[in-house]
C-alpha cells in the first residue's frame, strides 16, 4: 500500500464511526467477557469484539510508540509461546516494554489504562470549555448513549469514566506528526493553563487515536 494514501487512517475512521453507533446503545457489551459457555462465543462475535478491540490496540501502539509496542509484543509470543495466557499478561509485557524505553510514567499500568477501555461498555465524549481571558482549558468526561438514559440502573451506566490519553495541538504549534500524551484525563475535571493562545484554535485527538468523541 502507499503510505501516502493514508489507509490505515481512513480505515480507523470507518471502524470507529461505525462501531460508535453500536457502543453508543445501552444493549452493548464489554469487549472482554467472561465466557461461560460454548454457545455465549457466537453472542460476543460482533463489532465490539472485533473492530472495537482493534481500535484499542492501534490506541496502544499511538501511545507507546510502534517500536515499543511492537517490543512488548515480541516479548509476551516469546514468553508464553505453547502456553497458556490471560489478558493481564499482554498488559504485563507492554507495561515493561514502556517502562523499559521510558514512554509511560512510573505509575501507570497498562492494565490500569486498558482495564477502563476493556472491562466497561461504552465510550466517552470529552467536553472541552476553554477560557479565552486566562488561555486555560477544563476538561471533563461523560459516558455518551444514543437514547438519553430513561431508568436508574441506566442513569448509573452514565457515570463511567475513562482513563483517556489527551492529544492535541494548536494553531500556533500545528504539529500533526508527534503523537505524544500531553495530559491524562481521569474521572474528576482536569484544568490545563496556558494551553493556547487567545486567538488559536485547538484540535484533541490527533490522528483518532482512540475511541472517544469530543
Amino acid at each position: 500500500m502507499f503510505p501516502k494514501w493514508n489507509t490505515l487512517n481512513s480505515s480507523s475512521v470507518y471502524s470507529m464511526t461505525s462501531v460508535m453507533e453500536i457502543d453508543g446503545l445501552k444493549s452493548t457489551h464489554e469487549v472482554s467477557v467472561e465466557i461461560c459457555k460454548s454457545k455465549d462465543i457466537e453472542q460476543v462475535f460482533d463489532d465490539i469484539s472485533y473492530e472495537k478491540e482493534a481500535i484499542l490496540i492501534r490506541m496502544m501502539q499511538m501511545l507507546l510508540g510502534k517500536d515499543v509496542f511492537q517490543n512488548g509484543i515480541r516479548n509476551y509470543l516469546k514468553t508464553y509461546s505453547y502456553k497458556n495466557a490471560e489478558t493481564s499478561d499482554l498488559w504485563k509485557a507492554l507495561t515493561n516494554s514502556s517502562l523499559e524505553a521510558g514512554v509511560l510514567e512510573k505509575s501507570l499500568t497498562i492494565d490500569s489504562i486498558m482495564s477502563s477501555w476493556a472491562l466497561q461498555s461504552g465510550f466517552p465524549v470529552v467536553h472541552v470549555v476553554r477560557n479565552y481571558t486566562e488561555n486555560s482549558a477544563v476538561i471533563t468526561q461523560k459516558r455518551y448513549f444514543t437514547l438519553k438514559p430513561q431508568h436508574k440502573s441506566d442513569k448509573k451506566k452514565s457515570d463511567s469514566c475513562w482513563m483517556i490519553p489527551l492529544t492535541y495541538t494548536t494553531s500556533t504549534e500545528l504539529n500533526f506528526k508527534e503523537i505524544k500524551v500531553k495530559k491524562w484525563l481521569y474521572c474528576d475535571q482536569l484544568q490545563i493553563d496556558n494551553i493556547a493562545f487567545k486567538n488559536d484554535w485547538i484540535i484533541f485527538n490527533i490522528n483518532f487515536q482512540g475511541i472517544k468523541g469530543f
